[in-house]
């Protein structure tokens, strides 16, 4: 699943994702929060079973690899 959403976000900038309710048997925001972090996403969007995802640019990518050298 992480990889077919990662694949979909190199084609596209915002993607939907729907979950399936038998799918999640713990926290929702938590489900997405992870999902997106695993694919390198920004939560745009969650209520219900449906998030939206967006993906992060180049520069944020580039922040957070290198945090400290934002910091001057």
């Amino acid at each position: 699943l992480v990889k077919q959403i990662i694949d979909q976000l190199k084609k596209k900038q915002v993607i939907k994702v729907k979950f399936l309710p038998s799918a999640i048997a713990e926290n929702k925001k938590a489900l997405v929060k992870e999902l997106a972090e695993r694919t390198k996403s920004r939560v745009l969007h969650a209520v219900g079973f449906i998030a939206v995802l967006e993906r992060k640019t180049k520069t944020e990518l580039q922040n957070e690899a290198h945090p400290m050298e934002r910091v001057k």
